[in-house]
């Protein structure tokens, strides 16, 4: 078994729990407005493990430490949001930290490897699409910190990050390979 094998099995297992911990949270919903941060923190986790296994597959597995340790906080946090489903301003600056530190771990793959220009042209279209996620995560935490808006942000969230990723999937912003 090779070192993408051993870390997609790994993700498989970490993110395989945590939707689990997610489903049996399901029982302890008790408003519209958790629901949808549920279906959002759900939608998330499954949009971050297709885009791990992705990374590990068409650009290498992690191999410096410091890639490792990005990979382990990405994930840390991305699965410790479900906890915060009730508190929309945390769950915003939580989601907004993950992809601050998606940025960092493409920028750290632009210099730790020598990748090919292809996947260097994929990497950094990646980074200009987690840029605007940041500012808009972080701007629903400042608003979910001063207004009672949790409801319309979660609609929000759950409807543009579909729409957000059907567009992505059509303009094949996700294949490196020809599909």
């Amino acid at each position: 078994m090779d070192n993408k094998s051993n870390q997609i099995g790994l993700i498989n297992v970490v993110i395989g729990v945590a939707v689990m911990f997610l489903v049996l949270m399901q029982r302890n919903i008790s408003s519209p407005q958790e629901l949808l941060y549920w279906i959002a923190t759900g939608m998330f986790l499954y949009h971050w493990y297709w885009g791990l296994v992705y990374f590990i597959k068409y650009l290498g597995a992690t191999e410096s430490f410091l890639e490792l340790f990005f990979d382990f906080v990405i994930v840390g946090v991305l699965v410790s949001t479900m906890f915060w489903i009730d508190t929309p301003a945390v769950w915003f600056l939580m989601n907004g930290i993950v992809f601050i530190f998606a940025i960092i771990k493409y920028v750290l793959a632009l210099k730790l490897r020598k990748l090919p220009e292809r996947e260097t042209a994929y990497v950094k279209r990646k980074i200009s699409l987690e840029v605007p996620a940041v500012v808009l995560f972080l701007l629903g935490a400042i608003i979910g910190s001063f207004f009672d808006l949790g409801l319309l942000l979660g609609i929000l969230v759950v409807v543009g990050h579909t729409l957000a990723i059907a567009f992505f999937i059509k303009t094949n912003v996700y294949f490196l390979h020809k599909t």
